[in-house]
């Protein structure tokens, strides 16, 4: 009997894993009551009761290995419509958005810069006065605050979202309609960056419950394997790699099945699957990729698309890393003859073939005709994005690198100043 009981686990390992217990379920007392039961029912765990919520949501209240006469479901709705029913409309409407939000740290900027995204009342009193509206969220405890963000507990959105969003997926086509408004990046300010940081948990969430709640709407889909592609976009530019792969296959699984496997948005997938394994150095993988990406649109887009242009930049740019120059420069001056007839010599996107064609010549050490190209390029993003702009900075900044590199003197902010 001493042998076994000493096999027994520890119900509370430790302090942490009972505080996120706490905290998981909303703080409410008979949740808490309910989890306590399973516990010690089964002899288990908080870790073990963790792992039942993150799987299985709301569903853990019905365990029959809980305390079996209380409906702790009913309960919990109970308790928490107790509090959401004193609450004004528009703060009613608030806290259901947030409910398909990531629970932590949701920015206030996400209703305020998508305002004409919300549904009435709340749209009219957002723009108003948002705070007054926050007031009663923490009035009741639904919500804490933290400068420009809000939070609240992951139990208590679950309890909300079972509640609303069964048979009616208006309030999340609202939250899809207010992703879609923020998470659009130029990636040309470090405020960008810091955006897409704080809004990527919040987005794949919606997304996410979009998948689970709306997988027949084609619509509804589409607009999620938009924001996986974005979020592979943000990650990718910020050296996450791993984590941008996983979320461009989600947004190419979606793509393929609702898009097809010839549309323009499937190829763009497979073209930023490449871009990942150039950044990584698995060359023949980026060009397998590419070449996907290429079939689609030289067949679906024409030889003298933009779209058929980048592709053959971003070919390009593999061959330059494996230090195939003279490929490199063949498909750069390939996707160049597009982009200065279609687009016009003073674009961004020409610009940017400009500064990848310098890049080759700087590479094989021919510095003056890196110069020239370099020179090109910056006036261009001078003159259309500014001088602060990522862009002009980055091809600045490999000027000034070539220039040294030759030997060269004195005189480079003259050569760039006009």
């Amino acid at each position: 009997m001493h042998d076994r009981m000493k096999e027994r686990p520890k119900l509370i390992e430790n302090s942490v894993d009972l505080a996120v217990l706490i905290e998981r379920m909303g703080r409410l007392p008979l949740a808490l009551e309910q989890a306590a039961a399973y516990i010690w029912r089964t002899q288990t765990s908080c870790a073990v009761y963790l792992g039942k919520l993150d799987k299985a949501g709301l569903a853990v209240l019905d365990d029959s290995l809980s305390e079996p006469t209380t409906d702790y479901r009913r309960t919990a709705n109970a308790t928490f419509m107790l509090s959401f029913e004193k609450l004004s409309e528009e703060a009613r409407q608030l806290y259901i958005l947030c409910s398909y939000m990531a629970a932590d740290r949701i920015p206030l900027e996400l209703f305020t810069n998508s305002i004409d995204k919300l549904p009435e009342p709340l749209r009219k009193k957002a723009a108003v006065d948002i705070d007054r509206i926050l007031a009663e969220l923490l009035d009741y405890s639904l919500i804490t605050r933290d400068d420009g963000f809000i939070n609240t507990h992951r139990f208590v959105q679950e309890v909300c979202r079972k509640r609303h969003d069964d048979g009616d997926a208006g309030y999340l086509l609202y939250c899809l309609d207010m992703a879609v408004e923020v998470f659009d990046y130029e990636y040309g300010t470090r405020e960008d960056f810091d955006s897409f940081a704080i809004n990527l948990p919040h987005v794949l969430e919606i997304a996410g419950h979009v998948e689970d709640k709306l997988k027949n709407d084609d619509k509804a889909m589409e607009i999620a394997g938009s924001i996986y592609h974005e979020a592979g976009v943000g990650l990718c530019k910020t050296g996450k790699y791993a984590k941008a792969l996983e979320w461009y296959h989600k947004a190419l699984a979606i793509r393929e099945k609702v898009l097809g496997l010839e549309h323009p948005d499937t190829a763009a997938t497979y073209n930023n699957i490449a871009m990942v394994y150039k950044a990584q150095g698995e060359y023949e993988k980026a060009l397998e990729w590419l070449n996907k990406d290429l079939a689609i649109f030289e067949k679906v887009l024409g030889l003298e698309h933009p779209d058929t242009a980048t592709t053959y930049n971003n070919i390009a740019g593999v061959y330059d890393d494996q230090g195939e120059y003279a490929k490199a420069l063949e498909w750069n001056h390939k996707a160049l003859e597009i982009r200065e007839k279609v687009l016009g010599m003073e674009h961004p996107l020409t610009a940017t073939t400009y500064n990848n064609i310098a890049s080759v010549y700087a590479d094989q050490g021919d510095f003056g005709k890196a110069l020239e190209w370099y020179r090109k390029a910056y006036r261009v993003f001078v003159e259309k994005l500014g001088e602060n702009h990522l862009n002009t900075k980055t091809v600045f900044n490999n000027a000034e690198i070539a220039y040294n590199k030759a030997g060269y003197s004195g005189g480079f902010d003259i050569l760039f100043s006009d």
